[in-house]
C-alpha cells in the first residue's frame, strides 16, 4: 500500500511539473508575441517615419523649385525693363540728335 501510496504522490508531482513546464512554455511564447508584435510596430513607426521624412524633402525640393523658378522669371523681367529703358533712351537720343541736325540745317 506505502508504494502505490507513493507513486500516487509521485504522479501528482509529475502532472504540476507538467502543468509548469506548460505555463511556463505558454508565458515564454505569449512574450514572444509581444516582442514580434512590438518589432512590427517599431518597423512601422520607422516606415512612416521614412515616409513623412521622404514627402518633406519632396516638399522642400518644390519650394526651392519654385522660388527658383520665381527668382528665373524676375530677372528675366528686370532685364526686359532694362532693356525697353535702353531702346527708349536710345531712341530719344536719336531724336535730340535729329532735332540738333534739323535746327542746324535750319541755321544754315
Amino acid at each position: 500500500m506505502a508504494k502505490v501510496w507513493l507513486s500516487l504522490v509521485e504522479l501528482v508531482e509529475l502532472v504540476e511539473l507538467v502543468e509548469l513546464v506548460e505555463l511556463v512554455e505558454l508565458v515564454e511564447l505569449v512574450e514572444l508575441v509581444e516582442l514580434v508584435e512590438l518589432v512590427e510596430l517599431v518597423e512601422l513607426v520607422e516606415l512612416v517615419e521614412l515616409v513623412e521624412l521622404v514627402e518633406l524633402v519632396e516638399l522642400v525640393e518644390l519650394v526651392e523649385l519654385v522660388e527658383l523658378v520665381e527668382l528665373v522669371e524676375l530677372v528675366e523681367l528686370v532685364e526686359l525693363v532694362e532693356l525697353v529703358e535702353l531702346v527708349e533712351l536710345v531712341e530719344l537720343v536719336e531724336l535730340v540728335e535729329l532735332v540738333e541736325l534739323v535746327e542746324l540745317v535750319e541755321l544754315g
